[in-house]
Parts: structure tokens; C-alpha cells; sequence
């Protein structure tokens, strides 16, 4: 994973190069504020998926967005499954 971005708007990756088998949820979290949300509004979440990154052809792109408006807010955003589960 990066570095954590406290002081701007990231971005953050993770990136698995050989993920076991199984079912991931990718959630997106709303740590903090620094200015009052009713003022503001909400912030964005953007997150891209890319499965089999590097077999040309055979990579699935997936891109989701969620708004996030309360501290501590969490939204799942994407399932991924990989292996024989996909």
C-alpha cells in the first residue's frame, strides 16, 4: 500500500501481486474532516480495480465511486474474487 495522504486528497494504492484465492471487499473510509461536512458537503472516494494487470487482453478494469459525508464513515465499494471463486 502507499504512503497514507493525511494532508491532501492521495491517492492511496494497494496493489497484491499474487492474491490468494478468496473474496475481497475494497471499502472506502471517512477518517476525518477538517472543516465542518455541512459546510463543505462531501468528499468522493474513486476507486479503480484492475484484475490481471500485465495479460494484455484478459484485464478487467473496474471503477467505482461512493460519497462519504460523516466522520468515520465506511462504504463498501467492490467485491473482487479471484481464483476458482471468480
Amino acid at each position: 500500500m502507499s504512503n497514507d495522504f493525511v494532508d491532501g486528497y492521495g491517492p492511496e494504492v494497494y496493489t497484491l501481486h499474487k492474491a490468494p484465492e478468496g473474496t475481497y471487499n475494497v471499502s472506502a473510509k471517512y477518517f476525518a474532516s477538517h472543516q465542518p461536512s455541512c459546510i463543505t458537503g462531501s468528499t468522493s472516494a474513486i476507486v479503480f480495480v484492475v484484475q490481471r494487470m500485465g495479460q494484455f487482453g484478459n484485464e478487467e478494469v473496474a471503477f467505482r465511486t461512493v460519497r462519504l459525508a460523516r466522520h468515520n464513515q465506511m462504504n463498501e465499494v467492490h467485491t473482487v474474487k479471484v481464483g476458482r471463486t471468480a
